[in-house]
């Protein structure tokens, strides 16, 4: 049966097997540690202490690497981990230079096995800079969009962050596989890829979670209902309605027993982190096996995003 790779979150490189199919590395160091590794992605988000800092994903047997046309890449036989970088100042905007580095995606999704992206991680840099369609998110999106649309019979999950390292480089990192998964969208929300005009030329270009087998990647969580943010300037309103959000997306997935697992926390202040540790420890999540960031969030007014995932062998 068709099934992703396993999600583990752990403190560093050096706990990271051989046979790893690829990993995301937080924190402002991550690049030197990452120097030469195919298979990792190094993302400079600040790391609150005490958390894990390795988002890594594994496969079952033998793993190849490689560098094709601007994509890093792992594969074992039933699993992808690609990773692509683009610097703006190579091209004439933000919303080119995302339309390129989504044009590499799917030129090399086109000419590979694994031509069914099931999740995507986008980060870069000062996401919320910018006022109304020149908002920097806004420009991605419609990048994104121009490549996008069109192309896939439903959009994979998907999240976008912003850094705060000053280097404008835009990062896409996505899992996939030779069969396609199935989108799951939540009943509390308007699918992402349904927004009015308000929120910019192009709607975002993502599912709420993605099914794949009995697993369930759940994309970038907030709190929104409907497709308005709520809860503004309210840390604790807004955690419990992201909790609510991913509650209820499990849930209409199918999944059966979806316990949530490999919560990673995108928090835009440091001074909201043991709040939203405390939150998740009193639902069962240990700190220490939990991601928590400091990153902007794609809507200016949102202070935090949950991510995490439903996987085999994790129900409660």
């Amino acid at each position: 049966m068709m099934s992703a790779p396993s999600l583990r979150l752990h403190a560093g490189v050096d706990e990271l097997p051989d046979n790893l199919l690829g990993a995301i590395v937080y924190g402002t160091e991550a690049r030197e540690e990452c120097r030469g590794q195919l298979h990792l992605a190094a993302v400079p988000l600040a790391v609150a202490a005490g958390t894990a800092r390795v988002e890594a994903w594994h496969t079952h047997g033998p793993v190849t690497h490689g560098n094709e046309n601007g994509v890093r890449f792992s594969a074992s036989a039933a699993h992808f981990f690609g990773i692509i970088e683009v610097r703006e100042s190579d091209h004439a905007s933000l919303r080119v230079a995302a339309a390129a580095a989504y044009s590499r995606l799917l030129e090399f999704s086109a000419s590979s096995p694994f031509k069914h992206p099931w999740r995507i991680w986008n980060f870069l840099d000062a996401i919320n800079d910018g006022d109304d369609d020149r908002e920097r998110y806004r420009e991605f999106c419609q990048g994104r969009a121009d490549v996008l649309v069109g192309k896939f019979a439903t959009f994979p999950a998907g999240s976008a962050l912003g850094r705060r390292d000053g280097e404008r480089i835009i990062q896409v990192i996505w899992l996939a596989g030779r069969e396609p998964g199935l989108g799951v969208e939540n009943p509390r929300q308007m699918s992402a890829f349904a927004y009015p005009r308000e929120y910019g030329p192009a709607s975002p270009s993502f599912s709420r979670a993605m099914r794949v087998g009995e697993h369930l990647l759940i994309s970038g969580t907030a709190s929104i209902v409907g497709h308005r943010s709520i809860h503004p300037g309210n840390t604790l309103a807004q955690l419990e309605e992201s909790l609510e959000n991913m509650t209820v997306v499990a849930a209409a997935s199918g999944v059966a027993a979806p316990a949530l697992r490999g919560y990673k926390a995108y928090v835009r202040r440091l001074q909201d982190v043991p709040l939203v540790a405390t939150v998740l420890q009193q639902r069962g999540t240990n700190p220490a096996e939990a991601c928590f960031l400091l990153a902007d969030i794609c809507r200016a007014d949102l202070l935090l995003e949950l991510e995490a995932v439903c996987q085999p062998g994790t129900a409660a």
